[in-house]
Parts: structure tokens; sequence; C-alpha cells
């Protein structure tokens, strides 16, 4: 966990290193975690870090890929591409 904040920490400067550590939290642990403890889940990080949400790192052309491959009948509402970014994410 320490070392995704420190990663994304040096990957751009000068971000607030709340912003960071939320982000961090928020994106190494939601593939891991079941759907119904989402809710307790994102109250902790509220909890923890209120009026802090800082933006989800996206990679557009990553996700085009994914939806492509992985929703055949291009299903918009594909729950699959948003897993397999938020594990890429981890990595």
């Amino acid at each position: 966990m320490l070392v995704v904040a420190g990663s994304l920490l040096r990957a751009q400067e000068g971000q607030v290193e709340s912003d960071v550590l939320f982000r961090a939290l928020r994106d190494f642990n939601i593939p891991k975690i079941l759907s119904q403890d989402m809710v307790i889940f994102t109250g902790l990080l509220q909890d923890l870090f209120p009026a802090v949400d800082p933006p989800r790192k996206r990679d557009m052309d990553f996700q085009k890929v994914c939806f492509l491959l992985m929703c055949p009948q291009h299903d918009p509402v594909c729950n699959t591409v948003s897993h397999c970014v938020q594990v890429w994410l981890t990595l």
C-alpha cells in the first residue's frame, strides 16, 4: 500500500499527500472488495479523508481495448472492463 502511494507521489510533483494516499487506498483495495462491502469501504474512506475525492487515473486507450476484447456484444454496462482496469491499476 505504501509502495503504491510512494509511486503515485513520485509520478507527479506537487501533489497533495492526502489526495495521493486516498487514491492509493481506493485504487489498490477496490478490486479486492466485494460489492456488498463497497458501501462500508467508501464510507471509511470518506470518514478518514473528508472532502477529498481525487479523480481516478484513466487510460482510455486501455479501456477501449478491454471493452472490445471482453464485451463482444458491446454491452455498454459491461462490468468486466471496470474490473480489468481496477486490477491493472494495482500492478
